[in-house]
């Protein structure tokens, strides 16, 4: 038999031991949720503020798709104009086209080319250009449509100078005009360093 004094102390004794045995397992579910719970829950922190921009991006699905559309059909039109663009930009000089082009316009307005002058090609980084003096006489009106329709060559070009003048005798404006022509830069870029003028 146990005596009484001796029962009383492994009463004890399992007491201390249920208490430790709790504390341990506090212990452990305490590491266990800081060691694998909290991540979690700061995952799901995470995804759930994810979700909520997601959520917010796909209720914006109709204004995106529509901003896309837009977009996609102005780059359409960017496009279609550069490709008209490389048209009228010729791979050589051809002053002699140009200078064809503009005595059909001044023939078509009524202005008379009375000289014109090439310059130097210069080279630049994406495309060559030569400057061509024109002079021209003409009524006032005949001028100014031959200066509206200029941008509507098939060659581009550029007014870069305009000098008018008028004649006192029958007064007929007299017209000093500089163009610059543009066409596609050389092949060889090495051949382009001696050409700079």
């Amino acid at each position: 038999m146990i005596s009484a004094i001796r029962r009383d102390h492994l009463k004890r004794v399992d007491l201390w031991l249920n208490a430790a045995l709790l504390l341990v397992t506090a212990a452990v579910l305490l590491a266990a949720h800081l060691a694998a719970i909290a991540p979690l829950q700061a995952r799901f922190r995470d995804v759930a503020t994810e979700t909520a921009e997601h959520r917010r991006i796909v209720g914006n699905a109709s204004d995106i798709a529509q901003v896309n559309q837009t977009l996609r059909a102005r780059l359409s039109t960017i496009q279609k104009k550069a490709a008209a663009l490389q048209q009228r930009i010729p791979t050589s000089s051809r002053e002699s086209d140009f200078l064809g082009q503009i005595g059909q316009l001044a023939e078509q307005t009524g202005v008379e080319i009375a000289d014109y002058l090439p310059g130097n090609v210069q080279i630049r980084e994406s495309h060559q250009e030569m400057e061509i003096k024109v002079s021209a006489r003409g009524e006032y009106s005949a001028i100014a449509q031959f200066l509206e329709q200029v941008d509507r060559l098939p060659r581009l070009c550029r007014l870069t100078q305009m000098e008018i003048g008028v004649n006192e005798t029958n007064g007929r404006l007299h017209v000093e005009l500089a163009f610059h022509i543009y066409f596609a830069p050389p092949v060889d870029p090495d051949a382009a360093k001696g050409r700079t003028t």
